[in-house]
């Protein structure tokens, strides 16, 4: 039997010799149990968060400190083009997806639209509040689509061309202005 600093340094050895077969298993082992350990995450945090918080509280300088020197140390990979690349690929992934479910058309109702570029696409809430919503919860570009995603596509939104959408919020604008002059002269009469 061997002792704990050999066995330490065989084990270090061994790594060192075997960091591609290493890798390659985490990477097999995260994704075959991504789902799982992201359920246990969320479950975690949910039943510790006034815990997480106090210590937060309590460690915020050291936590902020760490985090400081974690992004210094690791400034080349979060800067580097790949990584840049990965993201812009993740996102328009994520766009697409959005944009197949509600149709990858304008959907303007009263005119045919033939708009299907997915850069003149933009997603519409049907009857108006866009911005009541953005402001409530933030959401915009890559964060709405994934929050579509996870909500399960809800009823409300739809996707109209850059024009038609500025159409829309004009035409709700113009209501919303002729409802306020006929309540101001009744009020006034």
């Amino acid at each position: 039997m061997q002792n704990k600093e050999e066995k330490n340094a065989y084990q270090r050895k061994w790594n060192l010799e075997n960091k591609e077969k290493k890798a390659k298993y985490g990477k097999t082992y995260r994704n075959k149990n991504r789902e799982e350990k992201l359920e246990h995450r969320k479950d975690y945090y949910e039943e510790n968060k006034e815990e997480n918080r106090e210590y937060y509280m309590n460690n915020k300088e050291r936590i902020i400190e760490n985090a400081g020197k974690r992004y210094i140390r690791n400034r080349e990979n979060i800067l580097s083009f790949e990584n840049k690349e990965k993201g812009r690929e993740k996102r328009i992934e994520i766009k697409e997806k959005v944009f197949n479910h509600y149709g990858h058309r304008c959907q303007w109702l009263n005119e045919n639209c033939n708009i299907i570029d997915s850069d003149m696409l933009q997603v519409d809430h049907t009857n108006g509040g866009g911005n009541e919503h953005r402001r409530e919860t933030g959401l915009v570009g890559p964060r709405l689509y994934s929050w579509l995603i996870k909500n399960n596509f809800p009823e409300g939104f739809r996707l109209l061309c850059v024009n038609h959408n500025w159409k829309h919020k004009a035409n709700m604008e113009k209501t919303e202005w002729e409802n306020r002059k006929i309540k101001k002269e009744i009020n006034n009469d």
